[in-house]
């Protein structure tokens, strides 16, 4: 959704990002091999993830993935990932076997996650 800054010129709405052709490729190719990846493990591993995505062509540098486990060791409710795309990142959100995601902003770092754990 766009806000009109004035006639004729468009603004993105706070926290969105007008997704380039290549992020939208790049949305779906994530969508679609994490869909993939959730039917045949309702919660995959961080490994299973970064594996996943690596093996449809997605630089593994430009793979962020939340943690899969919590610090006392029970499984995570649900695990993101974040795919670096120039200045966009493509954040995913995998939840019983349910896989949704988003474009938003790289961070000031450059990445798509705060903190240091990002596997």
């Amino acid at each position: 959704m766009q806000a009109s800054a004035s006639p004729g010129i468009a603004v993105p709405e706070t926290g969105e990002v007008e997704a380039t052709s290549d992020t939208e490729a790049l949305q779906a190719t994530v969508n679609a091999a994490l869909s993939g990846l959730a039917k045949t493990s309702s919660q995959p591993s961080r490994e299973q993830i970064r594996d996943t995505l690596v093996a449809q062509g997605i630089a593994p540098e430009e793979v962020e993935i939340s943690a899969s486990t919590t610090p006392t060791g029970l499984a995570a409710d649900a695990i993101q990932a974040g795919v670096r795309n120039r200045e966009d990142c493509v954040m995913a959100y995998i939840r019983d076997g349910a896989v949704s995601s988003t474009v938003l902003p790289l961070l000031t770092n450059g990445l798509c996650f705060l903190g240091s754990d990002r596997g």
